[in-house]
């Protein structure tokens, strides 16, 4: 068991020294910053030109066309219950898995072992 202590109090005259840290962590929040923003930004601009791989010369400003292209396709609702299945399947298998093998491994104090799994 741990035991902790207590911090002296501060005299009157003592002196302190504190440190603003704020500062010192603005670079790495500027860079996460960027590091989200960038892409969704190329993604929003390139959802909304003609970009085509196949075919370099078709460029310009499509707008929403691309949108309504993306949900009149019947290829998006199969691609999008393909994706629930699998996300599915591997929540529930990997949540069976962790409780199994938690029940196999731990013990309770009474020494039944799945007493303390559910």
């Amino acid at each position: 068991m741990t035991t902790w202590r207590r911090r002296k109090p501060r005299q009157a005259g003592e002196e302190t020294r504190e440190v603003d840290t704020r500062p010192l962590l603005w670079p790495s929040v500027i860079v996460l910053f960027l590091w989200m923003i960038v892409p969704l930004a190329m993604t929003l601009y390139f959802s909304v030109i003609r970009y085509n791989l196949l075919n370099p010369t078709l460029t310009g400003f499509a707008g929403l066309e691309n949108y309504t292209f993306l949900f009149e396709d019947p290829a998006l609702w199969t691609s999008l219950w393909n994706t629930l299945v699998l996300v599915g399947s591997v929540l529930v298998i990997t949540v069976v898995l962790a409780r199994c093998s938690r029940c196999f491994t731990t013990r309770s104090s009474s020494g039944v072992a799945w007493r303390g799994c559910w």
